[in-house]
């Protein structure tokens, strides 16, 4: 299985009922995540499903990147500040040939580190915002989940790949 790891884009300071799960994406957040998922377009198909993080912003992100890929999200609720390792968990047995999550740090790079074999607190992937990661499970289900890092885009390069000017 693919697994693409997206960290929402740039968001409010705070949201308009002061939590942090209503904070929204900024004009310039919304910018940048279509820009750096129309870059992702260039070079990828469209995952099986979009899993996403019911906060506001991650929500938001999420329609943006299945309107430049043509993919269908769901909201996964394990994705809004959950223990990684429940995450790994329950994506592992899944059939889906691809499957991207869209979420928080420090979440993702946690996700990352788990697979690759590192220490759960080793940040060996720095997620900016509207940045993405792409890493293969191993096959046969390993409990705990195995996989590698394929490669990691950082929002800028997604933006240059799109075509757009920064």
């Amino acid at each position: 299985m693919q697994l693409l790891l997206f960290r929402h884009g740039i968001a409010e300071s705070q949201g308009p009922d002061a939590t942090d799960a209503s904070r929204r994406l900024t004009d310039e957040g919304v910018e940048k995540t279509r820009r750096a998922a129309r870059g992702l377009a260039r070079v990828l198909e469209a995952p099986s499903v979009i899993l996403t993080s019911p906060l506001t912003r991650a929500l938001q992100t999420a329609d943006i990147i299945a309107g430049e890929l043509g993919a269908n999200v769901q909201t996964w609720r394990l994705l809004a500040h959950h223990e990684p390792e429940a995450i790994l968990r329950e994506i592992a047995p899944r059939d889906e040939a691809s499957i991207m999550l869209v979420g928080h740090e420090p979440t993702l790079s946690t996700i990352v580190a788990l697979l690759c074999g590192a220490d759960r607190d080793a940040r060996i992937v720095p997620f900016k915002k509207a940045g993405c990661a792409q890493l293969e499970l191993e096959s046969g289900h390993p409990s705990p989940p195995r996989g590698r890092l394929i490669w990691l885009a950082t929002p800028e390069i997604l933006r240059l790949l799109g075509g757009a000017e920064d």
